[in-house]
């Protein structure tokens, strides 16, 4: 009788274990286009009563009793998944990087004819005009056109430049400006899943390893932690019960059912008051500034540098001017050396001591250009690309007789009257073709060209970057998918293989209950 009932209990459990491992199986089969999914295995093992003593093998089979789910184990391979978690960082940075280059190749596009380079041809087109006919009104009023024309290309260019750089991360100033611009967003995104890893965490805390429901909080874990990865390079340490702790250089966002730390963004002024730093002269960092505030008050100010990868560190990128990074505000700084320098190069030929205007009245060479300008400042600062324009006292009726038209070498050999000879002109014309110390020692037409092409150059490098990063995401994605994913031939073998086992017990159950009831019968 007691053999009967030890049979029956181990058959009754052996239901039990296969029928939970079908829904394990059944579990696989339903979420195998789920994304983030982890396939879960069923691992067997021998259920006993007691340990038995010594070496008797009576005591051995006495304490055997069946079948039991030792556990559910989950496939997963932390080196595929720090590794992809790299190279999906590293992706996320250089695609926000292409976006913004994107956007500036934009802005430089020359093929349609519009453009400062453009202007500058019609620039020196005009000039050379001018100097074939220094005694004409028309001629001088085309140059004066010309020289506005390009200017004007100047100042649209320099504009939309701004724009795209403060579109990013505010404007480096105004805090509401920082607070509306798509990287405070990020920000945001980013701390919301480091408490939304927090309360995974918790869960996991509180569930027992190695069943389906921890399985299934690990998949949301893992997928928080894949969505952070997008946004910068961080450090992870796993648990035993499956929690982790997120950091970066040593400092915790988050540990166990705890957020440590959030990060918090300034504007780049506010910082550098706070530094006692001069704002923006001192400063060549981004327009925004991103620090770390601990739950125990400390702040970690500045942690730019740290952000290399990732969404955050390719929105610092854009958002910089320092040299060798192709962006907007980098770009519009090489624009505004070529107009500072084209600036200074006109306005000092045109004011030279020994540069001559003609007047009108009397048809005489005067000296009432000097102290006139041809470019200028709008706000009667440093001349950049925003702020050059032509001298208003040149645009006025007769202006263009203000521009300087002859030229003496030696003052002794002034002559009032040699209108049109000895022309200032070719001194401007000749700056053409000049190496200018303030470009580099490049033309005008050359440094704009080369910037032009840095551009070009810098896209087709993150091009092909981008290109090169994506294969390494999607080899190790694929590498990730083969290896957790459900195969359902082999989840229809594992089907197979329990629903058998599950009947075969079901039959044993069935007799030992007939079994049963005959002794029970005959007892009676």
């Amino acid at each position: 009788m007691a053999s009967l009932l030890s049979a029956l209990n181990m058959n009754a459990n052996s239901l039990k274990v296969n029928e939970n491992a079908i829904s394990v199986v059944s579990n696989n089969v339903a979420n195998m286009n789920t994304i983030g999914y982890h396939k879960q295995t069923v691992n067997l093992a021998t259920k006993t009563n007691e340990i038995p003593i010594g070496n008797s093998v009576y005591r051995q089979i006495d304490s055997l009793a069946g079948v039991q789910i030792a556990s559910v184990t989950r496939s997963t391979n932390k080196y595929l998944d720090n590794a992809y978690r790299d190279a999906i960082a590293q992706l996320a940075s250089l695609e926000q990087q292409q976006n913004n280059i994107g956007d500036i190749a934009d802005l430089f596009d020359e093929l349609d004819g519009n453009g400062i380079d453009a202007g500058l041809k019609s620039f020196f087109d005009a000039l050379n005009d001018f100097n074939n006919n220094p005694t004409d009104s028309t001629a001088r009023v085309a140059f004066l056109e010309s020289a506005k024309t390009l200017t004007s290309l100047m100042n649209t260019t320099a504009e939309k430049l701004q724009e795209q750089m403060y579109s990013q991360l505010g404007d480096g100033v105004s805090t509401q400006a920082l607070a509306d611009s798509p990287f405070a967003a990020e920000i945001t995104n980013i701390n919301d899943l480091f408490q939304q890893l927090a309360e995974v965490n918790d869960s996991l805390s509180r569930t027992q390893t190695g069943n389906l429901t921890a399985n299934n909080l690990l998949d949301t874990r893992d997928t928080i932690l894949d969505k952070i990865s997008q946004y910068m390079d961080f450090d992870i340490e796993e648990y035993p019960n499956g929690t982790v702790r997120l950091s970066m250089d040593g400092i915790d966002f988050v540990k166990g059912t705890e957020v440590l730390g959030k990060f918090t963004v300034q504007t780049a002024s506010e910082y550098c008051a706070e530094q006692g730093i001069n704002y923006p002269d001192d400063w060549d960092g981004a327009l925004a500034v991103v620090n770390i505030e601990s739950t125990d008050g400390r702040v970690f100010g500045n942690v730019n540098d740290a952000l290399t990868t990732g969404k955050l560190g390719g929105y610092l990128v854009t958002g910089s001017d320092e040299a060798g990074t192709v962006s907007a505000g980098f770009i519009l700084g090489k624009l505004d050396q070529l107009a500072a320098t084209v600036a200074d190069i006109f306005n000092a030929i045109q004011t030279d001591a020994n540069a001559y205007c003609i007047d009108p009245t009397t048809w005489t060479l005067s000296n009432a250009n000097q102290g006139v300008d041809i470019f200028v400042s709008t706000d009667g600062g440093a001349i950049t690309a925003s702020s050059i324009k032509i001298n208003d006292d040149l645009l006025a009726d007769g202006g263009q007789w203000l521009l300087a038209a002859a030229y003496f070498n030696d003052p002794a050999q002034f002559d009032a009257n040699a209108v049109g000879n000895n022309s200032n002109v070719v001194n401007m014309l000749n700056t053409r073709e000049a190496a200018q110390t303030g470009l580099g020692g490049l033309t005008f037409e050359d440094f704009y060209s080369a910037l032009v092409g840095s551009i070009g150059t810098a896209l087709s490098n993150i091009d092909g970057e981008i290109e090169a990063q994506q294969g390494i995401v999607d080899n190790l994605d694929l590498q990730r998918t083969a290896e957790y994913s459900v195969d359902l031939n082999s989840e229809l073998t594992d089907l197979i293989k329990y629903q058998t086992a599950y009947s075969a017990a079901a039959r044993v159950f069935s007799t030992c209950n007939s079994l049963l009831d005959v002794l029970v019968s005959l007892g009676g």
